[in-house]
């Protein structure tokens, strides 16, 4: 390119596109974008809270029922229901239901022929359908 032709590229062109030219030839370059630096990685220290229980007085369920306020018939119902309450418990009754032992029941396995005395629960619905434990473990 000579002179002449850079003179008329020159005219044609803006003042602004110009002065920005000439400061970005100045300064080295184009225009760099500044680079995020990434963000440091830190741990976040915590204190933990102490877990704090409020503390529970003893007759927490009548102090409960202090505040409560009752009708007269429920006050009444709530009378008879401690009375029951109170007769039940110096009645004795059994926890448990006592059921009557359970006995082995004789049974002969049908591949080996061994007989066992084994529980109800263990066999099947088909009596002459059971295999002792040697013969379920193994293929046949």
């Amino acid at each position: 390119m000579d002179n002449e032709q850079l003179k008329t590229l020159l005219s044609e062109l803006d003042a602004e596109v110009l002065k920005t030219a000439l400061i970005d030839a100045m300064s080295g370059g184009t225009e760099t974008k500044p680079v995020k630096k990434p963000a440091k990685k830190t741990t976040k220290k915590t204190t933990k809270k102490a877990n704090k229980k409020k503390p529970v007085s003893k007759n927490a369920p009548e102090d409960f029922m202090a505040k409560v306020h009752l009708s007269a018939a429920e006050k009444r119902e709530l009378e008879a229901a401690s009375q029951s309450d109170a007769e039940n418990r110096n009645s004795t009754y059994e926890k448990f239901i006592k059921r009557t032992p359970v006995t082995k029941i004789e049974v002969r396995c049908k591949s080996c022929g061994k007989t066992e005395n084994i529980y109800p629960s263990m066999i099947p619905p088909e009596k002459s359908r059971y295999k002792c434990n040697n013969c379920s473990t193994h293929a046949g």
